[in-house]
């Protein structure tokens, strides 16, 4: 089977991007400027809806209509945001995969999220052309059940794209080297408090000891005591790396599947210490976890008949009905939870001897194991629906 393929839209995490790393290079100008237009932000709402949404897919299927390799498409993969997604749809009737790692209505204003939810139903149920729908995550999963009353599938990102697989690296001193990740992205000013108390620690241990600390830990995304390490990684990079602290701040991170997939060993906040912080972030910042932010996330379509939710929360951060039991809920149903083979750790010197004593050879065999079978399990999955979106 020989496929032609070409890849438009996305500008994140900086341009140039998925030509340097992938080698998705082609390039449409209209559509590029036309994202950077309506779709060229991360939070608040988009404020040129509902008004200008004929405008946008008036100038949308101008773009599309003059795009020759559109013109002989078999099929389209959407990435999202849902909102584009059913734009694209109504403008282009071609069998469509979509894959949703962003909730359906996120950044929608309030108002017209119903509109939204209704056109991704009506695309879940289209048979000619026919739509397959899919979700990173069972949070996700959930979110569609009850705003849009549809079962969707769900399938892991795999992260195969990296070209990658742990080969560290150790620091001039010798020591293995540990990343951790953007202490500087989710915990803001109070990241430094921690880079100092783990500093301490380790302090601590040598004294102890009469021996330093023998890895060596490199903070992403700070810049401190002569230290920079805001520039940006190559996923060589990343593999280079003993193993890595990752500390989640939402329900879907990309990095986290991508080190998955490339074997470095994981270290996380174990539950309760994780259902606090997100409790706080969620409750006294206007930082992560954007995809439980019931501003951000909640709504759904009336009903008239049919089964109830059946699930005893809804999948989103109620402040004033929801409690840590809530959030611990949801928050075991996050990769970070349903992944196996990770390392928890109960606190900061429990962190320090989790590394310490890791058994990286035990973990990668297990992480290799898991890789395997839901790379298989995805793979079949993805060739039936081609399939059903490819039959004559």
């Amino acid at each position: 089977l020989k496929v032609e393929w070409a890849f438009c839209g996305q500008r994140h995490p900086t341009p140039g991007l998925v030509c340097k790393e992938f080698g998705y290079c082609g390039q449409n100008a209209y559509l590029e400027e036309w994202f950077k237009n309506y779709e060229g932000r991360w939070l608040g709402d988009y404020e040129w809806m509902p008004a200008q949404w004929d405008e946008a897919l008036t100038k949308l299927a101008a773009i599309v209509s003059s795009s020759i390799f559109m013109s002989r498409a078999d099929m389209l993969i959407c990435g999202g945001p849902a909102w584009f997604c059913s734009m694209l749809r109504s403008i282009w009737l071609v069998p469509m995969l979509m894959y949703f790692a962003w909730p359906i209505a996120s950044l929608v204003p309030a108002g017209f999220k119903t509109h939204v939810f209704a056109q991704i139903r009506a695309l879940g149920q289209t048979v000619s052309p026919p739509t397959v729908i899919v979700v990173a995550n069972w949070i996700l999963a959930a979110q569609f059940a009850l705003q849009i009353h549809m079962r969707v599938e769900v399938q892991r990102p795999h992260g195969i794209y990296t070209n990658a697989t742990y080969s560290p690296v150790p620091a001039a001193t010798g020591k293995p080297r540990v990343m951790v990740t953007r202490i500087g992205v989710w915990a803001r000013v109070s990241g430094v408090a921690l880079l100092e108390t783990i500093w301490s620690f380790m302090d601590e241990h040598g004294r102890r000891t009469g021996d330093a600390f023998p890895l060596e830990l490199v903070f992403l995304s700070i810049r401190i005591r002569g230290t920079d390490t805001n520039q940006p990684l190559s996923y060589k990079d990343f593999s280079f790396f003993h193993a890595c602290i990752f500390w989640p701040w939402d329900v879907m991170m990309l990095l986290f599947n991508e080190l998955y997939t490339m074997t470095v060993p994981l270290l996380l906040p174990e539950r309760a210490w994780m259902v606090r912080l997100m409790a706080h972030a969620i409750q006294h910042t206007p930082m992560n976890w954007w995809h439980l932010r019931e501003h951000a996330v909640a709504g759904s379509l009336p009903q008239a008949f049919g089964p109830k939710f059946p699930l005893p929360y809804k999948p989103w951060f109620e402040h004033q009905t929801m409690g840590l039991e809530a959030l611990s809920y949801w928050y075991e149903l996050t990769d970070f939870m349903q992944f196996p083979h990770l390392t928890y750790f109960e606190s900061l010197p429990d962190m320090l001897e989790k590394l310490r004593t890791l058994d990286v050879p035990r973990v990668r065999r297990g992480m290799r194991s898991y890789n395997s079978h839901t790379l298989r399990d995805s793979m079949e999955f993805y060739r039936q629906a081609a399939a059903e979106l490819l039959q004559p």
